[in-house]
């Protein structure tokens, strides 16, 4: 085993993750698919109220344009806003969607991921992308699921720039043997 780290994901740790992955990984497409049906909504009324009536063709063209305009600039945070609120429904119910006592151990072939009462084991080549947020690490193993490993689980900034090092190199020699 190269690496382990033993560590306590919060709910915060949690809520960085999905404000790093809406806002750094995903937000600009969500953005250009919402202006695009806001403004093809936009179009598709202002004709059927245009035929109907001026001033009701006006009003809606005002309202429709005021939600699109809150919707550009608010999207991100109404996005985070209901984020917050399925976690806090999940924490009432007991179900987090994350384990709050993690273990996670390096080998050289493969990756032992322990979370409370769940443990799963899979090999480099099944991770996406490894991205460096502001607290911690994300281990992409597709589009929207990744491991999160913070900062606070290693001794050192030198420590995580290594396992940032080995990590990637085992990411790419992955790749490497699949062609």
């Amino acid at each position: 085993m190269r690496y382990q780290f033993e560590y306590e994901l919060t709910e915060e740790d949690y809520l960085e993750f999905n404000k790093f992955h809406t806002l750094e990984r995903s937000a600009k497409p969500k953005n250009h698919v919402r202006i695009r049906l806001c403004a093809s909504l936009i179009m598709l009324i202002s004709v059927a109220m245009f035929l109907i009536d001026s001033r009701v063709f006006a009003a809606i063209c005002l309202v429709f344009s005021l939600a699109f305009f809150i919707i550009s600039i608010f999207g991100t945070r109404i996005d985070l806003f209901f984020i917050k609120s399925a976690i806090n429904a999940m924490k009432k119910e007991g179900k987090l969607p994350y384990g709050k006592n993690n273990l996670l151990q390096f080998h050289e072939e493969f990756i032992m991921e322990f979370e409370d009462e769940d443990e799963s084991k899979f090999k480099y080549i099944t991770l996406e992308q490894v991205v460096t947020g502001n607290c911690a690490i994300y281990i992409y193993r597709n589009a929207i699921t990744a491991i999160i490993l913070p900062f606070s689980a290693f001794e050192s900034k030198e420590q995580r720039n290594e396992f940032l090092r080995f990590i990637n190199d085992k990411m790419n020699r992955a790749i490497e043997r699949t062609k």
